[in-house]
């Protein structure tokens, strides 16, 4: 017999790990109650973690009180930030009243389902289970009996897991829904959270991982908006067609549960044997900075040609690219001081959650040294985003100082915008050095295993330099440090170029069109390079160093 209920308040189905890296499962409950002894959720990939986190704060967000005021808001984070637990009863409360809402298989009402939903066809567990990949199985231990049935606790977490990340694509065509055409749901985009490179700020258990991603400072908790801000368990229950008057998100609880989808699970007893999931609720991913805390925004040019005014684009995450090297554009900017015109609006913005962190690091409610991890997940998608192509996770530790402080902010861009600069030496030699060796069709490729070579190295070196980023901290002291690592990085790297490059290299060749040739070899090569260096990195350039000589070949061709 398929049982009466499986409520998630109730039952164990969150994954948790424990302190010492232990996992178990437990209820919604359960988790709050046991958060300050937790380290943080588990899931079967970053990503359903991600989406179960956004879960906990949605309920978060609408159980605790957010006072109106941004000074009694902080006064009330940091109350609960001081306290042993998260205030439990509050939550408990919260959850009590809605608690039918949270039964996996209510007959009317199943958690994040539409009861009635039904359609030609069901889609299979395949479309629910995000780690099976479309195509050629080579590398799942999901085929076969894998894909024949899950319990329903895994049920559970990858129901909210395919509301947050859904691939775009066509769906099975809901009976009632208006917009399907030959029984097939056309692509209406992919889930909320996919369009977001997602950042979230680590402490040392859930506690505190909650509460330092539980962002009070968006415009959307305080007055009428936060009545209206209303996760999905507080909605009518939805049906297959998308639901009137609610177009837009109202706030972050809403945003958080949104119903990208529509969704019926299929039981057998105990096990889920299949799934329903066609089209839901539509959204657009333009001008949300003030609704979606976790992601940085950049503006886009094309869009506000397009639809008019400013509008900002969530940024996603770069694979190719250690997060570390993207942190200028993720951190709050300077905040504007006195009155004047308008300015331009900025090029890029912080994540809403980021801000909030310096909020309070500048109200002494959250140490300036904390340290922070910082943890970057994102979904790269295939070919009109109807596949999960990659799963992006990165993770950088810094002090909660550095969100705060405008002049450590400063160092922080100037250290890896050096750095930039100087890797592109580093490229420009491997290129020259192809040339030099008449190999100029290898020139570009050349460039490229240079650049990845010396982010290699960089990429183990940049996080105990970041973790010195305190208040107390000499800056000047940390410029040189950097520095100095980079170049003695550089050259080495340099070195082992000019050496491999051999005996072409060392006799050279003319280079250039008729009129302009010169002489190019690897000892000249070398001196461009190291005089590219020492403009890129002048805190680390060594006593007697030459000044830039001529202009090099290729001085900027490919420069990241």
């Amino acid at each position: 017999m398929p049982p009466d209920s499986f409520n998630l308040l109730d039952e164990p189905w969150l994954v948790v790990r424990g302190p010492g890296g232990e996992t178990t499962r437990m209820s919604i409950c359960q988790t709050f109650k046991a958060a300050h002894q937790l380290t943080g959720l588990a899931g079967d990939l970053p990503t359903q973690e991600v989406a179960l986190l956004r879960l906990l704060l949605a309920i978060l967000y609408r159980a605790l009180p957010v006072p109106a005021t941004a000074e009694d808001r902080v006064e009330a984070w940091e109350r609960w930030w001081k306290a042993d637990e998260l205030p439990a009863e509050l939550i408990d409360g919260y959850l009590e009243a809605h608690r039918d809402r949270f039964d996996l298989v209510h007959p009317a009402v199943p958690f994040m389902q539409v009861a009635t939903l039904s359609a030609n066809k069901t889609s299979g567990l395949g479309k629910l289970i995000a780690d099976q990949p479309d195509g050629e199985q080579f590398f799942t231990t999901r085929a076969g009996v894998g894909l024949e049935s899950i319990d329903l606790a895994e049920a559970a977490r990858w129901l909210v897991h395919v509301h947050a990340y859904d691939p775009s694509g066509i769906k099975s065509g809901a009976h009632g829904d208006p917009r399907v055409k030959g029984g097939k749901g056309y692509p209406i985009g992919i889930g909320w959270a996919g369009w977001c490179g997602i950042l979230l700020p680590q402490g040392r258990t859930l506690k505190d991982t909650l509460l330092l991603s539980l962002a009070l400072n968006l415009d959307a908790l305080a007055g009428a908006s936060r009545d209206e801000d209303r996760p999905v368990w507080e909605r009518p229950p939805s049906t297959a067609a998308p639901e009137r008057g609610h177009e837009e998100p109202a706030g972050p609880a809403d945003l958080l549960t949104w119903q990208s989808r529509r969704v019926r699970l299929v039981r057998s007893g105990d096990r889920v044997t299949d799934a329903l999931i066609s089209n839901g609720d539509p959204i657009h991913p333009r001008n949300r900075q003030r609704l979606e805390p976790h992601s940085a925004w950049r503006r886009s040019l094309a869009q506000e040609k397009q639809h008019g005014g400013t509008v900002y684009m969530p940024r996603s995450h770069d694979p190719e690219r250690a997060l570390w090297r993207g942190l200028p554009g993720l951190l709050p900017q300077a905040r504007p001081t006195g009155g004047g015109a308008s300015h331009e609006p900025a090029a890029s913005l912080a994540p809403g959650v980021l801000e909030w962190i310096a909020e309070l690091v500048d109200s002494a409610a959250l140490p300036a040294t904390l340290p922070v991890q910082l943890r970057a997940v994102g979904v790269v998608y295939g070919s009109q985003s109807s596949t999960i192509a990659s799963i992006t996770e990165d993770g950088i530790r810094l002090r909660a100082a550095v969100f705060a402080s405008e002049d450590l902010r400063s160092l922080l861009r100037e250290m890896v915008a050096s750095t930039e600069t100087a890797v592109a030496a580093l490229r420009g030699l491997a290129g020259n050095l192809a040339e030099a060796s008449g190999e100029r069709d290898t020139t570009e490729g050349r460039r490229e295993r240079a650049g990845e070579a010396a982010y290699a190295e960089l990429d183990r070196l940049f996080p105990p330099w970041l973790d010195r980023l305190t208040p107390a901290a000499d800056l000047d002291d940390l410029a040189r440090s950097w520095q100095d690592q980079v170049r003695s990085a550089l050259v080495r790297l340099g070195d082992d170029l000019v050496r491999s490059a051999g005996r072409p290299a060392w006799v050279g060749r003319s280079v250039g069109g008729p009129g302009s040739s010169r002489h190019l070899d690897s000892a000249l090569a070398a001196r461009w390079f190291r005089a590219g260096l020492a403009k890129a990195l002048p805190a680390a350039t060594p006593a007697g160093l030459p000044p830039h000589p001529t202009d090099p070949i290729d001085d900027s061709e490919g420069e990241d």
